[in-house]
């Protein structure tokens, strides 16, 4: 002990009140309560009673009132991390629970868990919804409870993870944000891909949303200042152009060389801010242009574009023409 808490300690020996009440125990339960934004706070002696009490009522939240000289948590489980302080195990035998310890090695018939479904925060921040299903041995036998676990992941200069919820399966909904693949990457329907290409036209050549001949890829760059490669995009000869706004790669080849089957696609770097004429492309009404990038809405260079994510973008050049 240092500083105050020396001076607190001889105060209570002093002034005779080593006890469970004082005035200075009413007024940690009422700085804590204030703190917190609560009527009341109750100062217990220890952090094991704490959780004690805090398992009890817990107890009599979800199954009611005990019986007289019973635990609230009779004939019931309770998951438990097996790499902990055995004070967070106690209280569930004080209440005459069963502790089942998940953590290292998960039973597969007491807990499993379905696909996740992910959702985007940011460009590091996901979250995923996971499917669990749980066999509860009850008073009237076994059942399996179905349910959903959510965990906020981040992935910055550490990768971070919590758990945030753990509801039944009917309190389940679709977050408000992008749904990502299994790949983290958006998932975006062809009309969406549609909206976002509409709306570079409109911003940079409004003139070609009335006249599709109009639509040149070239005189887009030029708008927005791009830098222009010509490339001969291989297996696309259905696209005329692709914008990159983020550095990808891109497997190229001369389809119409003479010696063209004898031939290997090669991969080549796309600098970020570039659009890519495709010299493979076939004859066309007009220059349309596909959006590629690697896996966030980019923001950054061109503030009020939003470029789609391909659920592709492995795999080559994909998106909207």
């Amino acid at each position: 002990m240092h500083g105050d808490e020396r001076h607190w300690v001889d105060d209570a020996i002093l002034t005779n009140w080593v006890s469970t009440v004082g005035a200075n125990i009413n007024e940690v339960e009422k700085q804590v309560a204030a703190r917190i934004g609560v009527n009341y706070a109750v100062a217990l002696s220890c952090g094991t009673a704490a959780l004690h009490l805090a398992t009890k009522l817990a107890g009599e939240k979800l199954y009611g009132q005990a019986r007289p000289n019973q635990g609230t948590l009779q004939g019931h489980r309770v998951f438990c991390s097996d790499m902990t302080f055995d004070a967070s195990i106690n209280p569930v035998a004080y209440e005459d629970g069963e502790a089942v310890f998940i953590d290292k090695a998960i039973d597969r018939h007491v807990c499993s868990f379905g696909n996740p479904v992910f959702w985007r925060v940011d460009r590091e921040t996901f979250i995923a919804n996971v499917g669990v299903t749980l066999c509860l041995d009850t008073g009237k036998g076994f059942r399996n409870w179905d349910g959903f676990l959510s965990l906020w992941f981040h992935m910055g200069e550490k990768v971070t993870c919590s758990i945030e919820y753990l509801g039944a399966m009917d309190e389940l909904a679709d977050e408000e944000l992008p749904m990502l693949s299994s790949y983290l990457v958006p998932i975006f329907s062809n009309r969406q891909m549609d909206e976002e290409a509409e709306a570079i036209w409109a911003r940079y050549l409004p003139e070609a949303l009335r006249d599709s001949e109009k639509r040149s890829a070239v005189t887009l760059a030029k708008k927005m200042g791009l830098t222009i490669q010509y490339q001969p995009v291989y297996r696309h000869k259905d696209t005329a152009s692709i914008l990159f706004f983020e550095e990808g790669e891109l497997a190229v080849k001369d389809e119409l060389a003479e010696n063209a089957s004898e031939t290997k696609p090669t991969c080549v770097k796309i600098p970020a801010n570039t659009i890519v004429i495709n010299t493979n492309a076939v004859q066309q009404r007009y220059a349309g242009f596909h959006i590629y990038h690697e896996y966030s809405l980019i923001n950054n260079s061109l503030p009020t574009i939003k470029a789609p994510i391909s659920p592709n973008w492995r795999r080559g050049p994909s998106g909207i023409r």
